[in-house]
């Protein structure tokens, strides 16, 4: 046996057949083998990596109001000012994908059976397909393609600038060990999909929706925002990009309606950020109305005063007798004259009260109180000036007039009353009420009763008659008569007083009259007694045709 060696060059991945003959040249003997001589060359790998991420852009609102109260003074109408903040919150990074192809090339006349990983970032992914290269024909390399997917758990993050790695391995021909080749691909990646990268800022108000406008990013990645198209000509709505936050303020008016004058009404304000049907982030602001209502005002006033009328009386007789007979009737003639004389006014009242209702429901109010009386001549004031009438409530206040000394007031007139109080923003309100008045006028001595009285008959007065007071000054007159009888010789005296009963004013007439002697009769020898020394007494008569009395008294 001799071993042979040779070395044969054959190309790679080519099999080439040797044939080896070995001669005994002396017996020209020869023998032959054929050997297939085979170079295996490497398996090449190329690889494709398409690396993506999806993106959710974080946006917040916050959404305020001033002020945050208001009080209407006057109407139901007022308006407040309102400033939305949009704030980028940064994105989420999310929803990572990675796949591609791994292309097995064979440049071998025959097909090779391998094995292949993919890893990206330690991570190994999913590698699916034929694991057999076929063999290359006419020199041109078999190859095959797989499919590779890489899975990201949560809390997966990228970083830029890494390979994803194929390792593909075979066993050689001589089918002891392993052979391995690597393709690589340089990851870059890239946003597949972004998640409200412009969303739509909406306004709220009382079930009514008002677009205020957008705001995102623009392709270069730099925030901007819009104001809704059918408000750019409003001036009441305005958008800005303030440090990095879009800021819209704008103005809108707030009716409380006349049902809400005297009370509070909360306005609620939303605004709120979508991306189609997606509600991202909402935020409301409130701000509380309050309509004042004017306070309502009553009043009442009395007047009152004590008018005395005045009068005078004068008494005349016609004293026209001098001298009777004895128990002959003498008659006077008397004149009493009543006058009204003016008046005097006295003990004059104003007073009443105030009534002032608070039909505000939210607010006690501290008013102020002045009573004004269009006659000068009256001051009128309350126990105190101030008062704090409650929510809801009304309170009655008393007042009472002073007459200024020495002056004769107006009988009518106009009493105002005026109610001050002060707002929240310090201006003065004021409601004023005015009711017309007239002094009731309480009457004295304007009928008097007229009196006449003999004073030396011993007799009670008697009743002439009224008198009823009159403007123009005519007076009643009494007209009447007095007749005596007298039988005692000598002068007398009838003194008559009349008077007006209720002002015990009165006045007195006297008349004077003698009684002469009868002639004296001869003696006839009889005792006889003259008529005239009897005393029979006097009669008197009176008044205007009515008898006065009669009366007899001793002489």
């Amino acid at each position: 046996t001799f071993p042979v060696q040779k070395e044969i060059e054959t190309a790679p991945g080519t099999c080439e057949t040797i044939t080896n003959r070995g001669v005994i040249k002396e017996t020209d003997q020869d023998s032959k083998v054929e050997t297939e001589i085979c170079r295996e060359a490497g398996l090449t790998v190329d690889k494709t990596a398409d690396a993506t991420y999806d993106e959710t852009f974080k946006w917040s609102v916050t959404k305020d109001v001033v002020p945050g109260s208001i009080e209407i003074l006057d109407g139901t109408v007022t308006s407040a000012d309102y400033t939305v903040v949009v704030t980028p919150e940064g994105s989420d990074i999310h929803g990572y994908e990675m796949s591609g192809t791994i292309t097995v090339q064979n440049p071998n006349e025959w097909e090779k059976s391998f094995t292949v990983t993919d890893v990206y970032d330690g991570i190994e992914c999913t590698v699916t397909g034929e694991t057999t290269v076929p063999a290359a024909v006419d020199g041109t390399p078999g190859k095959v393609t797989l499919a590779y997917t890489c899975t990201f758990g949560e809390g997966f993050t990228h970083t830029d600038g890494l390979e994803n790695v194929a390792t593909v391995t075979w066993t050689p021909l001589e089918g002891e060990g392993t052979e391995s080749a690597q393709g690589t691909a340089p990851v870059t990646w890239e946003v597949d999909t972004e998640i409200h990268k412009v969303v739509t800022v909406t306004d709220i108000f009382e079930e009514t929706e008002t677009g205020l406008g957008t705001v995102g990013y623009d392709e270069e990645g730099e925030l901007f925002a819009t104001l809704a198209e059918d408000l750019a000509d409003d001036d009441a709505y305005s958008v800005e990009i303030v440090d990095g936050t879009v800021v819209y303020t704008y103005t809108m008016a707030l009716d409380v309606t006349a049902d809400g004058v005297g009370a509070c009404t909360t306005f609620t304000n939303q605004v709120e950020i979508t991306d189609g049907d997606t509600t991202l982030d909402e935020d409301e602001s409130t701000v509380e109305v309050c309509a004042e209502d004017d306070l309502v005002v009553a009043k009442t006033a009395t007047g009152a005063l004590t008018r005395t009328y005045d009068w005078t009386i004068e008494k005349t007789a016609v004293d026209n007798v001098d001298t009777i007979k004895t128990g002959e009737k003498v008659s006077f003639p008397y004149t009493v004259t009543v006058t009204p004389d003016g008046y005097t006014d006295s003990a004059w009242t104003l007073e009443g009260s105030v009534t002032v209702n608070n039909p505000n429901e939210y607010k006690d109010v501290e008013a102020r109180i002045t009573d004004v009386v269009s006659d000068e001549a009256w001051t009128c004031s309350f126990e105190s000036d101030t008062v704090t009438i409650a929510a809801g409530e009304s309170v009655t206040l008393p007042y009472t007039c002073i007459l200024a000394e020495g002056v004769e007031p107006e009988l009518e007139g106009t009493n105002t009353v005026t109610v001050e109080w002060t707002a929240e923003d310090g201006t003065v309100q004021s409601a004023d009420f005015e009711i017309g008045y007239e002094l009731t006028i309480t009457e004295v001595h304007k009928t008097v009763t007229i009196t006449d009285d003999v004073l030396t008959d011993n007799h009670p007065a008697t009743t002439l008659g009224t008198a009823t007071w009159n403007a123009e000054g005519t007076p009643t007159v009494f007209e009447y008569t007095v007749d005596a009888w007298k039988y005692s010789v000598g002068k007398h005296t009838i003194e008559n007083r009349a008077c007006i009963e209720e002002l015990e004013v009165c006045d007195t007439e006297t008349v004077d009259y003698e009684v002469a002697p009868p002639p004296k009769i001869p003696p006839t020898g009889a005792n006889t007694v003259p008529l005239g020394a009897t005393a029979l007494g006097m009669l008197l008569l009176g008044g205007a045709g009515v008898a006065l009395g009669a009366r007899r008294q001793r002489a």
